[in-house]
């Protein structure tokens, strides 16, 4: 069984299988062609309604093969072909309906990880909007250290100049003393 990677209108899957990847391949782009016919004839519809209307039309291509081998099949004697063509029809119908049921689920999933998206830029968002308020808190609380670093420099330095006038009257205050002693 081989494992092989097929696009269908514009999304990727995988068909495992025994047939050739040639026909996988060639399947895949006849089934593209018939969904954007769909699409191009019946704009109004969205994806997932073309691809229904699709699936519709290649049953009912599918069904007048079957009464078209039929009819043949009662005219001809070569019945063992034709019923080996229908088997070959129905499998192609299961393989077709398998393959739009997991185009269903994978269009499931995007629209799950858009949701998910979309909720974590919110949430990077908000975040963005409280680093922004932190950012504002620091830059805030940065200006007061810094006008408390200057006042305390203030008041070192007068604290210094009071010292000094201090010392400078405890030596006049001496010298007054020693004066009034002679």
């Amino acid at each position: 069984m081989d494992r092989i990677k097929v696009d269908i209108d514009g999304m990727n899957f995988y068909v495992v299988g025994s047939d050739d990847q040639e026909k996988i391949q060639k399947m895949a782009g006849e089934l593209t062609q018939k969904i954007q016919e769909t699409a191009k004839a019946n704009y109004r519809l969205n994806q997932v309604q073309g691809l229904v209307l699709t699936a519709l039309n290649l049953l009912n291509d599918l069904y007048q093969a079957r009464e078209n081998l039929d009819d043949l099949a009662s005219e001809n004697p070569e019945n063992e072909k034709i019923q080996k063509s229908q088997e070959e029809n129905r499998a192609l119908k299961e393989e077709e309906q398998r393959l739009l049921e997991e185009k269903k689920g994978l269009q499931e999933k995007v629209q799950d990880l858009l949701q998910k998206k979309k909720d974590l830029e919110g949430e990077v968002r908000e975040l963005k909007g409280y680093l922004d308020l932190a950012k504002r808190d620091l830059k805030s609380a940065q200006d007061q250290v810094a006008l408390f670093d200057q006042k305390e420099k203030a008041y070192e330095d007068k604290i210094y100049q009071d010292q000094v006038t201090i010392v400078d009257l405890q030596k006049e205050v001496s010298l007054l003393k020693g004066s009034e002693e002679e």
